[in-house]
């Protein structure tokens, strides 16, 4: 019976033309076969299944040829497009749950993939939401994961009264399964609203979505965009995590991102820190920027930067306590890594430093 139901004809009007059209055969032959297995047939594999999610691939699948295709004209797909998702969305409170998580998964791909200039029909779009948002509070964790990543496209992360976005901003926070979290990070949107929902979820007890609120910080938001108590939180939490892919994470933050963005300038770098009042961080962000330089396969004007050391004499007076601490912390790296010989380097700091302060006085 629910095999029938799947396969209801759509309403797709390329079939009602009279010349032969291929796209409308593939996919009277997509609604026939590939649908109702690749919904009744989870988890197992099958052909149809395989076939279905070529269908529906983001980038070469078979539903973008065909759209593209002269004979399928701009109308008509997005008229099947649109029949498509309401016909999914009748199943999407199945009983059964694999019907529910290929229902999320093809409704996803579907807006995913969709043009910016895309048009839907405003009742459809709410229809979508009010669906998604049901399944965000379903009880099986894969149904949940999809229906978080179809809200991507479907939400408006400047307001957060709107259920979409309220739906994500819980799930990233409540959801118990740290998959559900981690994708609702991922597809919740930035804004200056959101922003402080994904610094909280870089204090998640789970390592694999800190490393992806970390991630998203370095893909999306630069070091200016954040405010001083925010910088000095992900460095002092994520340079001293547990985890070591974590901490790995925050030094590439730091020095492939935050540095590069103050032009390979590292006492510009730390002046975004109140060095005199959070020496403790601002020395973990040196400390940071040395053990990356240190790395295999480090970036090479990253090492050249770490490896000169500032002149005093040079150094404007608003950055001397930067560049005090930056001396500190590479003669410290250096007695560790070296020995005695950086005796000598701790010598001419003292010498460099005095310099400096005499002549400011």
């Amino acid at each position: 019976m629910n095999h029938i139901c799947v396969c209801a004809p759509l309403p797709f009007r390329a079939r009602r033309k009279k010349k032969k059209n291929h796209f409308a055969d593939r996919v009277h032959r997509f609604q026939l076969y590939s649908l109702p297995s690749f919904l009744f047939g989870f988890p197992t594999k099958t052909p149809h299944t395989n076939s279905t999610r070529y269908f529906f691939s983001p980038q070469d699948g078979a539903a973008a040829a065909a759209a593209a295709s002269p004979e399928v004209a701009p109308e008509d797909a997005e008229f099947f497009t649109s029949a498509l998702v309401a016909h999914l969305l009748k199943f999407h409170n199945a009983k059964d749950s694999a019907v529910r998580f290929r229902v999320c998964q093809i409704v996803a791909a579907v807006f995913n993939t969709l043009d910016e200039d895309a048009e839907i029909d405003d009742d459809l779009w709410d229809d979508v939401v009010e669906a998604m948002v049901m399944r965000c509070r379903d009880k099986t964790v894969a149904v949940r994961l999809e229906a978080a990543r179809c809200l991507r496209r479907l939400h408006e992360p400047d307001d957060l009264e709107t259920t979409a976005t309220a739906e994500l901003v819980a799930l990233m926070h409540t959801d118990k399964a740290k998959d559900v979290r981690r994708m609702a990070l991922m597809s919740l949107g930035l804004d200056k609203k959101t922003l402080p929902h994904i610094m909280e979820c870089t204090r998640d007890v789970e390592p694999t979505v800190r490393r992806a609120a970390l991630r998203v910080v370095a893909e999306s938001i630069e070091i200016k965009a954040l405010t001083i108590a925010q910088r000095i939180e992900l460095c002092q939490q994520g340079l001293r995590d547990r985890d070591a892919k974590v901490a790995h994470e925050t030094r590439q933050l730091v020095a492939t991102r935050w540095l590069p963005q103050c032009g390979y300038d590292v006492l510009e770098l730390l002046s975004k820190f109140t060095v005199l009042d959070e020496e403790e961080v601002a020395l973990l962000v040196v400390n940071a920027l040395l053990d990356a330089s240190a790395e295999r396969g480090a970036d090479p004007r990253l090492v050249d930067v770490m490896r000169a050391a500032p002149k005093m004499d040079e150094v404007q007076y608003w950055q001397v306590k930067e560049a005090a601490l930056l001396w500190r912390a590479q003669c410290e790296v250096s007695v560790l890594r070296r020995g005695c010989r950086a005796f000598f380097r701790v010598w001419v700091f003292c010498f460099r430093l005095f310099k400096s302060t005499f002549f400011v006085v």
